[in-house]
């Protein structure tokens, strides 16, 4: 039969499609949750619940269910599988986890794997499958405690009663078979696990910390000297960014301004300075307590900025706009060359070692630190111009200023901000001979990445790719070696790669750590390493290979900047490395010679509740240093696009990529290998060396028979 549906039937069918759509969502999102445990009924089989003790454990989120051996494990609720891996808990807030399997893999020969590299362990039956369900925007529901041959890829859908896996067991503390359930936000915040089932809940949701308004001169001293104590005894790259000079006069410094006692908002703004250029910055130092001020902010009607150190207005508010571009030579009679070089030095973060690309941005569209962050109150600054003119600026509120140019998604720097925020992978072809692809982020599931090797392989036979790696904040390293591997010939050069740390179970700032003990650093950090010289290393060396499907043999131009981070540096060094890529841009934020992250302890200062994460785990990646790649440095492009004013606010072309389509135009790409120049300069000295070496050894056998036979003689 042939079906027929006029325009206003069609109109109702839409409006019946979308009401029942609307509906069933509205009804999922209300009905309860299935019980996990297929054949039990709901609450049946709970072992631990919230606010129960486990031993001497507090368990403050999760619901344990018991239940026979290989019951059949089913989701709940319908979402998205965001990671599955193998998991140990050494106890309820810590465990170790392994998420890099191959495609195939399943709990159980995941398990076999991750138990293969190790020696005996009593609690090996613990050693369990553990999947992530993304079921809404930010909640994340996780179970742990299962076992089952089910292959699964990260991305894929799961629908409401899919079976997960098996019953096995989750955690020490239980000798009968069971599985560990909890829900929680991304980013970490715990949920309640038993109004989904329709239980009545015992959870009780954690309180905020409450600031202290007044910190005493003691109180203030004691929270700072365990922070410096607390890098200094944790902290692998320190001796790279600050000597122990900088940190005693900071010290000196800090305490003169606490003095007799200061507020929490002064406090805060100390422990800021430690984490900034002025001492440890690093792109994975962070405080994870937000200063949440409730002050309204003022803004000036002449916003500075630094450009190749020359002081200049960059940003007004409307009817000031004649004063765009007038170069500064005094703030406040503080000459522009002293305030570059203190915002430079002092208050710039989130960078690696001494790189200049983040700082250069932040100088220019920070107007704030040009005041050094004093903008909750009225002010009033006298801003004098190399043309003899002054402007007397009287700050009016934020909440009716408005700031010109307008930063629009008519700029390509913040439309591209935006798209990558929306977007994590774009592909397109730019014309016949160019394919355009960008990476947001390296925190890529198993379906993306199948996404990818497809689209890729699609366009194999285009001669030139440009890969932007911009406003990427970095992710998993599994995913940039995979990456990597459809991109080269052949396997990339062992560069004796490692990793260091510092910290150990006898460091004294562990007690005010969130989520390491001294019982734990051993089993949930230190595994694997060896003390060598009072530090523990371990060797990282791998080798990339080619991907035996997916192989794009054609030039690479590697878009990068300021707000290329972590992974997102580590991608373009691989292959830059390999002599496989150009980048175009500029300094990457993350260094090129190694990245401290991986691990992180969070310390909480005791008196002021402040919560500083400092990473553990010096990665590193290659240790030549050359003029392509200076010590304590980002990676460094190999064809430069400088800072502009028009690029930050005014440009609708994207200036970075504009340069990367006339390079491929005018055939340009790979420039000398310095990497292997040092490296046949280092086996020539080698060579000589030895050449040498063998003559000084036959002249001395030589003398030594000369001397015998006129002896012999004698």
């Amino acid at each position: 039969m042939r079906r027929y549906v006029n325009k206003a039937g069609k109109n109702l069918l839409l409006f019946v499609v979308f009401f029942c759509a609307l509906f069933s969502v509205s009804a999922q999102q209300n009905e309860p949750w299935l019980w996990p445990i297929c054949g039990q009924k709901t609450g049946e089989g709970i072992i631990s619940k919230p606010q129960q003790y486990i031993d001497k454990e507090l368990n403050f989120n999760d619901l344990f269910i018991e239940a026979k051996e290989g019951a059949p494990v089913i989701s709940p609720v319908d979402g998205i599988l965001e990671n599955w891996g193998v998991v140990i808990f050494h106890n309820l807030q810590s465990t170790t986890s392994w998420y890099d399997f191959k495609n195939g893999d399943s709990f159980n020969s995941a398990k076999k794997r991750v138990l293969s590299s190790k020696k005996e362990d009593p609690f090996e039956k613990y050693y369990s499958g553990t999947i992530s369900i993304n079921f809404g925007k930010k909640q994340v529901l996780s179970i742990e405690g299962l076992s089952g041959d089910i292959a699964y890829k990260s991305g894929q859908k799961i629908k409401r009663g899919d079976t997960l896996g098996f019953v096995a067991y989750a955690y020490k503390k239980f000798s009968q078979p069971h599985i560990k359930l909890s829900v929680y936000e991304k980013g970490g915040m715990v949920q309640d696990p038993m109004t989904l089932f329709g239980l009545k809940s015992s959870f009780i949701p954690p309180q905020k910390v409450t600031k202290p308004e007044y910190l005493s001169s003691a109180q203030a001293k004691e929270d700072l000297e365990i922070l410096l104590t607390a890098f200094r005894e944790s902290f692998p790259s320190a001796n790279e960014i600050v000597t122990e000079e900088q940190v005693q006069f900071f010290k000196k410094e800090a305490f003169t301004q606490i003095g007799e006692g200061l507020s929490y908002e002064q406090f805060y703004n100390i422990i800021r300075s430690v984490c900034s250029a002025k001492l440890y910055h690093d792109t994975h130092i962070d405080i994870l307590t937000p200063l949440q001020k409730n002050e309204p902010l003022f803004v000036p009607h002449l916003g500075l900025g630094s450009i190749r150190d020359t002081l200049k207005v960059c940003q007004v508010q409307p009817g000031f706009e004649d004063y765009i571009g007038k170069i500064v030579c005094r703030v406040d009679d503080v000459s522009a060359h002293e305030l570059i070089e203190k915002v430079r030095e002092e208050f710039c973060v989130g960078y690696d070692g001494s790189n200049r690309s983040v700082r250069d941005s932040y100088m220019l569209i920070g107007w704030n630190y040009w005041y050094f962050n004093d903008v909750y109150k009225p002010k009033r600054s006298v801003i004098r111009f190399t043309d003899g003119s002054q402007y007397i600026d009287e700050w009016t509120s934020a909440v009716t200023a408005k700031v010109l140019p307008v930063r629009s998604t008519k700029i390509a720097r913040y439309k591209n901000i935006m798209e990558s925020s929306k977007n994590k992978i774009r592909l397109n072809s730019l014309n016949d001979s160019t394919l355009y692809f960008a990476i947001s982020s390296f925190d890529i599931n198993d379906v993306e990445m199948e996404l990818i090797a497809d689209s890729i392989g699609k366009y194999s036979n285009i001669p030139n790719m440009i890969i932007d790696v911009r406003n990427n904040p970095g992710g998993e390293s599994r995913n940039v070696d995979k990456l990597v591997s459809f991109f080269i010939q052949k396997p990339t050069i062992n560069l004796n790669s490692y990793e260091k740390v510092i910290i150990d179970s006898t460091c004294t700032t562990l007690k005010y750590s969130t989520n390491y003990t001294k019982d734990l650093i051993n089993d949930a950090l230190l595994e694997g390493f060896e003390k060598r010289g009072g530090y523990y290393y371990k060797s990282t060396n791998s080798v990339i290979v080619p991907d035996n499907i997916i192989n794009y043999s054609g030039k690479l131009y590697i878009l990068t900047d300021e707000t290329s981070v972590s992974a997102a540096t580590l991608f373009p060094s691989i292959l830059v490395r390999n002599n496989r890529a150009v980048t175009v841009g500029r300094e990457t934020a993350s260094g090129y010679h190694f990245i401290t992250a991986l691990k992180f302890t969070d310390i909480m200062l005791p008196n002021s509740r402040i919560v500083v994460r400092i990473p553990l785990v010096k990665s590193v990646f290659d240790e030549q240093i050359t003029e392509r790649t200076p010590a304590n440095r980002g990676l460094m492009p190999d064809y430069e696009v400088p800072i502009t004013y028009d690029e930050f606010f005014l440009s609708e072309k994207d200036l970075i990529l504009k340069h990367a389509l006339e390079l491929i135009r005018e055939g340009k790409y790979l420039k000398s290998d310095q990497f292997i120049e040092i490296e046949n300069k280092q086996i020539n000295f080698r060579n000589i060396a030895l050449a040498v070496a063998a003559i000084v050894l036959f002249c001395g056998i030589l003398i030594f028979y000369l001397k015998r036979n006129k002896s012999l003689k004698n």
